[in-house]
């Protein structure tokens, strides 16, 4: 594995980590220790893609948002004791840009994205919103966390036809129910304040 790639995963690790909807400083682990961590997480997960429930398939039109509920951290891969699980998103043939959101279980320590096949460019932030302010996201699983992740992946990042894996990582081994949203849109680029309403549009 790129170790520049690593390095990447070990900030947002820093970024993303967070609890009960409040980020979080999250003590980095020996480094070495938790690249060799990632590089087996990824192949294991990349070993079982076929497997993964899907998120966005492959032909999804543009602009149009799909939604999935599902349960992670069932059959999470185990690595050391850090559990991982994840969904599948196929990148189009067109150029586009990815937006996505969810409300994160508590036992969400870290969330990132990683392709089948190769490096690639991942996240390098995301935009929280309290839910109140997104009517449409009312009934996201799980129901009781007061805040939405919206994040976006600019089409810099993809590879037309590929596979890539939305990876969560668990603080302990209950399951969790979550709903994502996510699209991709015709833009080379997108304005993450306008998630919401790209992802939850008003009924027409």
């Amino acid at each position: 594995m790129n170790h520049r790639f690593a390095l990447r995963w070990l900030v947002l690790v820093l970024i993303v980590g967070f609890t009960a909807g409040r980020p979080l400083a999250v003590a980095a682990p020996d480094q070495a220790e938790q690249l060799r961590i990632i590089a087996a997480m990824s192949e294991k997960l990349r070993e079982r893609i076929d497997e993964l429930p899907v998120l966005l398939p492959a032909g999804q039109p543009l602009a149009t948002v799909n939604e999935v509920t599902v349960t992670l951290n069932t059959q999470a891969v185990v690595v050391d004791g850090q559990r991982f699980d994840g969904v599948v998103v196929t990148a189009p043939a067109e150029t586009a840009s990815f937006g996505w959101a969810f409300a994160a279980p508590t036992n969400v320590a870290s969330w990132y994205i990683l392709r089948a096949e190769g490096e690639m460019k991942g996240f390098a932030n995301f935009l929280s919103r309290p839910r109140g302010s997104v009517p449409a996201a009312a009934g996201m699983k799980p129901v009781d966390v007061p805040k939405i992740t919206f994040q976006k992946l600019d089409s810099a990042s993809w590879a037309a036809g590929e596979r890539y894996i939305l990876w969560f990582r668990f603080k302990d081994e209950a399951p969790a129910e979550l709903t994502l949203r996510a699209g991709f849109f015709a833009k080379p680029s997108l304005n993450a304040n306008a998630l919401p309403v790209m992802l939850f549009p008003a009924a027409p």
